[in-house]
């Protein structure tokens, strides 16, 4: 049985130290999207750390066990077989070995990396690009998925919607 997003990450925000990595690359399109996403919660007061790791996110492996989180979300564009902007929830071993290839090692293995270093759970949210072609834009129905998907953490997480 499919769990809505709204449950996942309700029942994830429960006085834990959490931590979102937003991966992808802003110049491909809509693989921008899990910089985007962390771009604007910097704009917000919010309670729990983030991360944008680009392209390389092994490359962050040291500054995620400094931070000692106890749940890792990672966000990225993924090619999942959905409509463009879909948004899935993964956790644990189920995330899957499909993303956009723009960073070198899969989100699986990052994923195992940091979980054997951390403890930490680790959770995966996949959004369906509709465009990855060189450019900077991300398309209209990420955005919006993007968009719903901050609003979603916001609202989880407790905290007030307004700048």
């Amino acid at each position: 049985m499919l769990i809505p997003i709204e449950l996942q990450l309700s029942s994830i925000f429960k006085n834990k130290k959490i931590l979102i990595v937003g991966v992808g690359n802003v110049l491909r399109a809509d693989d921008g999207v899990g910089p985007y996403i962390i771009s604007c919660f910097k704009e917000k007061k919010v309670g729990f750390d983030l991360l944008d790791t680009g392209t390389t996110p092994e490359n962050f492996t040291e500054d995620i066990i400094k931070l000692k989180p106890e749940i890792i979300i990672i966000i990225d564009a993924a090619y999942m077989n959905k409509k463009p902007g879909e948004i899935c929830f993964f956790n644990g071993d189920s995330i899957p070995e499909t993303s956009i290839s723009t960073h070198n090692i899969s989100m699986r293995v990052i994923s195992g990396l940091w979980k054997n270093l951390t403890n930490a759970e680790i959770n995966f949210i996949g959004i369906e690009p509709e465009n990855t072609n060189w450019e900077e834009d991300i398309s209209q129905i990420v955005k919006k998925s993007a968009d719903k998907l901050i609003s979603l953490f916001l609202i989880s997480a407790g905290t007030c919607l307004a700048p």
